[in-house]
């Protein structure tokens, strides 16, 4: 199954995870401006709105015209900042999945894990999760007789390589299946997983703060050559 998935770690004890998921959300709501940036283009601001110079968001999402504008929207910005996430209890690592770019700096490292291509990732992917590095270094060390032998446990066979070239690519690849197979069913099954919906009810004015930044950013974006 073709997969491609963006998740930032967190070392984390269970006691300290609440007071971090906070931390998070905090962040996310100081920088609405930069989240909308990133985001606007994929609203339904651009996907289902003709704009003209003299919109204005409160004009426009408060019109009896607008009914399903603003219910698209707000549905839109609800999914957007709803999160896939887990918690491994064996390696206490959390690991949270496509959360904005200005939040990254608050977790130990970002991965883009995929299978559209090679496997050859770098020691400097894994950097500062420290359960990943200690897998990589792990299979860097080991004799290229061991590489061999789990290679043909995958299916290889003597033909797909010379038993005297440097195995450093399958090491790498080797390792990049290991970190793989611990978090992987958290992409696959859903029963692995949950979701953190960081605006409620009463985040009503943070949502609506957020789409006028994004409808602003559009109207700016479709009008700026009429």
């Amino acid at each position: 199954m073709s997969y491609n998935a963006t998740i930032s770690f967190k070392s984390i004890d269970l006691e300290n995870l609440f007071s971090f998921l906070t931390k998070f959300k905090k962040t996310i709501m100081e920088n609405l401006d930069s989240i909308a940036e990133d985001n606007f283009i994929y609203s339904p601001f651009c996907k289902n709105y003709h704009f003209e110079k003299d919109d204005s968001y409160r004009k426009i999402m408060y019109s009896d015209d607008s009914a399903l504008l603003k219910m698209e929207a707000e549905y839109w910005a609800d999914r957007l900042f709803k999160y896939r996430w887990f918690y491994n209890n064996t390696l206490g690592l959390l690991g949270i999945y496509g959360v904005p770019k200005c939040t990254q700096e608050l977790f130990d490292g970002t991965v883009y894990f995929q299978n559209s291509c090679d496997q050859d990732y770098q020691r400097e992917a894994w950097d500062n999760i420290e359960e990943f590095q200690k897998i990589y270094d792990k299979w860097q060390n080991v004799s290229n007789e061991v590489i061999i032998n789990v290679l043909k446990e995958k299916g290889y066979t003597d033909d797909d390589f010379e038993e005297d070239e440097s195995l450093d690519y399958y090491r790498r690849s080797v390792a990049y299946d290991e970190i793989w197979g611990l978090i992987g069913d958290t992409l696959f099954d859903d029963a692995s997983v949950t979701y953190i919906s960081l605006f409620g009810y009463y985040d009503i004015l943070v949502r609506n703060s957020f789409l006028s930044k994004c409808f602003d950013k559009a109207k700016k974006f479709f009008t700026k050559e009429k």
